[in-house]
């Protein structure tokens, strides 16, 4: 496995606590930070619960496959 520096590709690297609370959605939006670019997968249930959540986001930081695509 390669090894890759996260930090120094996206800049930020965000990690969650296991004290922390809520849904992988709800904690990263938590943390999110403004001009940050969010990138979520999953199954179509998150995927629906991430566009809800994230409603905020400018279009083009958001990176969410479309449901359905293959």
């Amino acid at each position: 496995m390669r090894n890759i520096n996260l930090k120094k590709r996206y800049g930020v690297v965000f990690l969650a606590f296991s004290a922390e609370r809520g849904t992988a959605v709800e904690v990263a939006v938590r943390h999110l930070r403004p001009g940050q670019d969010v990138y979520v997968c999953g199954p179509p249930a998150m995927l629906t619960s991430a566009r809800r959540a994230l409603a905020g986001v400018a279009a083009e930081r958001l990176h969410l496959p479309r449901i359905g695509a293959r």
